[in-house]
């Protein structure tokens, strides 16, 4: 599950952008 990492490591950036 790598791609799973990737992943959340871009969904934590996009909600730091968000919030």
């Amino acid at each position: 599950m790598k791609t799973d990492s990737r992943t959340f490591g871009i969904s934590t950036l996009v909600a730091k952008n968000v919030g």
